[in-house]
């Protein structure tokens, strides 16, 4: 038998041992100390007011003898202290050699409150000391301070002396009952090692085993419940073995999760699917309100455990992935009193889900998209039929928007038709080689004139080990020319550098710029149609959100991979791998 559990036990009885004990170093001694020491403040302040009541502070300065006898009357050093810090008398040191005491703890607090203590070294007579100071006030405000001071020598060695008392005190306390539970838990390792030897025998099937346990109190009565249990789990397996197979049977032929519970509520059978679906290889015996956590899931359970109706319903699944799925419900009778048992079906609705949102999405951003140029071309063109056509100047603007915003939409038409010949892969790959070189050229020809508007540099940076790719010439420039012109639209400064290069031996074409880049929580997201990093600013250029979704779809008609880096604020990469 394992001895993980009462080591456990051995543990934490330590740690009780340990931490009482350093309950009573911290806490008791703590006490201590601080009653003590408030005894010998007050003592001190009761003294120190004898003493300012026989002083005259108006003199110049006190002889030290007079501070030598103050001492032995006190049994404490004596200080006499000026308004202003200065040393007037000391009764163990020449006063007259002593530095400024203004900035002491102990006078500066009894300026303010009258009173003032503290403890530290002392260098004078070289132990640590208790001082405390009393402010002498006259009319006009502080005359001096009395200080007095003990060294802490013998209070420290009592503390000490009573701490040591206490932890043995409470060591021996802690020990004594210790020793007896280590004894006592020998005897009960015993007994349960006994009796998880009986259990592991049952759980492998072996009924015959009897647990024989003798004068062990509580354990007896545990032997013969273990003992009654396996001679009926012996009729119960035997009889229920091939019904058990039969059904098995059944429930690895259904395709859906099938969960079926007792009237305990606890899963008593599933199908193979259950385990893929839920996630989970731990369900027998399981409540099912622990196996499917959904919004609703536990209403509908109690809701036909109580009227004994079936139900169905759609839930959503949490989880690494998230499902959707049909749940339909209904009672089952296994016995004739008690709450009924349930059958449980999920039928997965995931993917359907997801294709009904695309497409919602879909006819939404596309609606969205016209919207704007649509309601642009109505507004101008009804200005005009209203009569504006008579202002030359105007009229031509106007003109020039309906036309501007007629371009957005072919250009939207267009791209979303690419994608969707690209989707349907009717959108066919013509293979041959093609000089990067070339490409590069023919692309900054078509963007030279944008980019010297904007003053930014385009570059050419090839690889010498790569001068030609194998891909669709024509489309290979929709990929770059849709880089180009993302990065010239959002590059302010700097330049777009079309290049190749090598990654763990992997050749891969790639267009940067010195744009602002965008967040690493954007980038997954890139390549989705409609998706824009900056909505406003992306409209006022004049995108639609399908260029990086057309390259996407290219890349993937080609076979190729398509990795995009950027760093906020400085750059950003798209590398192919071809």
């Amino acid at each position: 038998m394992k001895r993980g559990y009462f080591r456990k036990i051995f543990i934490v009885y330590a740690f009780v041992l340990v931490g009482a004990v350093f309950f009573s170093e911290v806490y008791v001694t703590g006490i201590i100390s601080d009653s003590y020491l408030d005894s010998l403040r007050y003592s001190l302040s009761v003294q120190a007011r004898l003493i300012a009541g026989n002083l005259d502070f108006g003199a110049a300065g006190q002889p030290d003898a007079k501070c030598g006898s103050l001492k032995k009357t006190t049994g404490a050093r004596v200080t006499l202290v000026s308004a202003v810090g200065r040393v007037l008398c000391d009764s163990d040191a020449v006063s007259g050699d002593m530095e400024n005491h203004g900035d002491r703890p102990e006078i500066q607090q009894a300026y303010i409150d009258g009173v003032g203590s503290s403890i530290r070294f002392s260098k004078n007579v070289n132990s640590k000391l208790l001082y405390l100071a009393l402010g002498v006030r006259g009319d006009k405000g502080i005359l001096g301070y009395v200080r007095l001071s003990l060294p802490l020598d013998h209070v420290m060695s009592s503390i000490n002396s009573i701490r040591v008392k206490v932890l043995l005190g409470v060591f021996l306390v802690l020990l004594v009952p210790g020793i007896v539970s280590v004894l006592q838990t020998g005897r009960v390792r015993t007994l349960v090692s006994d009796v998880t030897g009986f259990s592991g025998a049952i759980a492998k099937g072996d009924f015959s085993r009897r647990l024989l346990i003798g004068g062990a109190g509580e354990f007896d009565q545990i032997a013969r419940n273990l003992n009654s249990m396996a001679v009926e789990l012996s009729v119960l397996v035997e009889s229920d073995r091939e019904k058990y197979e039969r059904l098995g049977a059944i429930l690895k032929s259904v395709p859906d999760a099938l969960l079926i519970t007792g009237s305990d509520a606890k899963v008593a059978m599933y199908s193979s699917a259950s385990e893929r679906f839920l996630g989970t290889s731990r369900l027998a015996r399981r409540p099912i309100k622990e196996i499917v956590r959904a919004p609703g899931f536990i209403g509908m359970i109690d809701e036909v455990r109580r009227g004994g109706l079936p139900s169905e319903r759609e839930i959503g699944l949490a989880g690494p992935e998230e499902k959707t799925a049909i749940v339909k419900v209904s009672p089952i009778r296994l016995a004739e009193r008690g709450d009924p048992g349930l059958v449980v079906l999920f039928h997965e609705i995931t993917e359907a889900k997801k294709l009904e949102q695309v497409r919602k999405d879909f006819v939404a951003n596309v609606s969205h998209e016209l919207k704007t140029p649509i309601a642009a071309i109505k507004g101008f063109a009804d200005t005009l039929a209203e009569g504006a056509m008579e202002d030359r100047e105007n009229a031509a603007r106007f003109v020039g928007i309906i036309q501007a915003n007629s371009q957005r939409m072919v250009k939207l038409v267009e791209d979303l038709m690419t994608i969707s010949r690209l989707e349907l892969g009717v959108l066919g790959m013509e293979m041959e080689s093609v000089s990067l070189a070339r490409l590069a050229g023919d692309v900054f020809d078509n963007f030279r004139s944008v980019a010297d508007e904007k003053g930014l540099e385009l570059k050419f940076s090839p690889d010498v080990n790569i001068a030609d790719v194998q891909a669709d010439p024509d489309r290979l420039v929709q990929i770059i020319s849709n880089l180009v012109d993302n990065s010239i639209k959002y590059t302010e400064s700097g330049s777009v550098t079309i290049g190749s290069g090598f990654e763990d031996g992997r050749p891969f074409i790639y267009v940067s710029d010195t744009g602002p880049g965008v967040a690493r929580k954007h980038i997954p997201r890139l390549g989705e149609r409609f998706y824009r990093v900056d909505t406003s600013r992306s409209r006022e250029l004049g995108g639609t959100g399908l260029g990086l979704a057309i390259v996407k779809h290219l890349v993937i008609s080609h076979g190729w991979e398509m990795i995009i880096q950027s760093s906020p604020g400085k750059d950003m990469t798209v590398r192919i791998f071809v």
